[in-house]
């Protein structure tokens, strides 16, 4: 299925106020569906149109969906016969939606009450704003609850962060993953001016263009978990960490594509900043597998050894760890201490949200 992307204005009469659509990619996700549909529809600020594109699913998703556009009239259904994959149906739905803003729901996490209206109102109070973002909670694939989406550095007050301020606070922590496309409501116009999701990166596809929005823009940041995100051991992001030629490919596609597209758009310090942390990643994530490999190649040693041997191992790999961020970002001790404590301090603060 070829698929031509012609990006258009379909703006909606805002004279009254902005409208806001919601598009929700799915495939084979019958079993989150209707809870990420629910929480949508739950929401005190109503969407003025919902699109779900199901992208040739297997399972009984359609008729899911079927049955709460039969119900609900904003719910409009779009069907892909055949696979096209993620990043092709995000730039799909763009051209599709007809609000003034734009949220990407996934159809295995959920959002939490209040979400649309927090950040309408955001949007609404910083019209110039690319995009609204809040943190996150992270859960298991059974929906429990395991932390929060914590940015050290980032402003215990909501409101309009600046360009400049965005990036500065990128390369004080050392990483460019400032805001999760999970929680961005974003100003329609501004994805189109970058150019929708690039997909000739495939994955960072949305770090990329959510940066460029915020060098182009600023954005507009609501300092509480709004989304609870679902993390899964079969995913499409589990499917480039556990594979450390295709994570590095990933990350030279997206390097070569700022200094291409974006080289008067986002700063150099931040392009290198992405370079070396997510390079600190695919290290982590080889790590990772040498440690997996370990338990599994040292499971038969004797009981009274394995405990130590493994603790031993596991306290070194984590000093190695350490050590290279702190090598490969430039950063001090002090600095890294600092990131830590401030992490540290907020979960204390907000660990009853967990429960």
């Amino acid at each position: 299925m070829a698929i031509c992307l012609i990006f258009v204005n379909n703006a909606m009469d805002n004279s009254k106020k902005p409208t806001l659509t919601v598009a929700m990619p799915n495939y084979n996700d019958s079993r989150f569906i209707s809870t990420a549909i629910e929480a949508i529809l739950n929401q005190s600020r109503q969407p003025d149109e919902f699109i779900i594109c199901d992208d040739g699913s297997s399972d009984n998703s359609i008729e899911i969906i079927q049955a709460y556009a039969k119900r609900y009239p904003i719910i409009k259904l779009i069907r892909n016969e055949t696979n096209v994959g993620n990043v092709n149906i995000v730039n799909v739905l763009i051209n599709a939606a007809a609000g003034d803003y734009l949220y990407f729901a996934a159809s295995d996490d959920y959002i939490l009450p209040g979400f649309l209206e927090k950040s309408m109102d955001m949007l609404k109070k910083y019209p110039d704003a690319g995009f609204s973002a809040s943190f996150l909670y992270n859960m298991n694939e059974r929906g429990k609850k395991t932390g929060i989406g914590y940015v050290p550095g980032m402003s215990r007050e909501k409101g309009f962060m600046a360009p400049n301020k965005i990036f500065d606070i990128v390369c004080k922590i050392g990483s460019p993953e400032m805001f999760s496309a999970n929680t961005m409501v974003f100003k329609r116009r501004s994805i189109i001016e970058a150019g929708g999701f690039p997909t000739e990166i495939r994955y960072f596809n949305d770090v990329v263009m959510s940066a460029a929005i915020a060098a182009r823009h600023g954005a507009c940041f609501i300092p509480e978990p709004l989304v609870c995100i679902r993390q899964r051991m079969l995913s499409y992001s589990s499917s480039y960490f556990n594979n450390p030629e295709l994570f590095n490919e990933a990350i030279g596609n997206a390097v070569r594509y700022m200094r291409d597209k974006y080289s008067g758009v986002l700063p150099a310090r931040y392009i290198g900043a992405f370079e070396k942390n997510m390079s600190y990643d695919g290290y982590f994530y080889n790590l990772s597998a040498a440690r997996r490999s370990m338990l599994n190649q040292y499971i038969n040693l004797p009981l009274r050894l394995t405990p130590a041997f493994l603790s031993m191992a596991t306290y070194a790999i984590d000093a190695i760890m350490c050590l290279n961020y702190l090598r490969e970002h430039r950063l001090s001790i002090g600095t890294y201490a600092m990131n830590y404590i401030d992490a540290v301090l907020y979960m204390r603060k907000n660990r009853h949200l967990l429960d």
